[in-house]
């Protein structure tokens, strides 16, 4: 009798402990895609600018600034609807500025994220800097469910893609 009492425990703490692996098997599959997703939207946003900075970048020192005919120059950076492509990859539901992805089984959700920023760094002047990047910032909560009962997690996600230059003016001077 003794045996078998202690043979369910063992199989009942393994039973629970496979449940916490899958759980966050889960959790951390729906993280990465959420990360992919957030970074497809960078090198979106890079993409989308790299008619404007390439051939400055190239020919001159202005990265994405425009003239403005005399002699001053102005900043331009198209950060082309980051948000709204996030929540099209992913498929969410827009809540004010919370994004939710509702599970029509259970009625939970899977995951919801909300404060999202983008930054757009432009190239310095005059060479100063030659990368071209974003960076991109949101909260994203996913409840962990363990029997009924969910655990709410909570993480800071960021993501960032960086344009440069494949050769610089002085490595193209070797060749000539």
């Amino acid at each position: 009798m003794k045996g078998l009492i202690k043979a369910l425990c063992v199989l009942l703490m393994l039973y629970g402990l496979t449940k916490v692996i899958m759980e966050t098997l889960r959790v951390t599959t729906i993280i990465f895609k959420v990360k992919d997703a957030m970074n497809e939207c960078c090198v979106y946003v890079l993409n989308e600018n790299y008619d404007d900075i390439y051939k400055s970048i190239r020919d001159g020192y202005t990265g994405a600034y425009r003239t403005d005919g005399r002699s001053s120059f102005s900043d331009y950076r198209d950060y082309a609807d980051v948000v709204s492509r996030l929540v099209d990859i992913l498929a969410v539901e827009t809540d004010g500025e919370t994004y939710v992805k509702p599970n029509e089984d259970t009625g939970y959700e899977y995951y919801k994220f909300y404060d999202v920023s983008v930054t757009l760094t432009n190239t310095g002047l005059r060479r100063q800097q030659r990368m071209y990047y974003i960076d991109m910032y949101l909260k994203f909560d996913v409840p962990m469910q363990l029997s009924k009962i969910n655990f709410p997690l909570t993480i800071n996600l960021h993501s960032s893609s960086i344009w440069t230059p494949k050769y610089e003016y002085n490595d193209l001077r070797k060749f000539h």
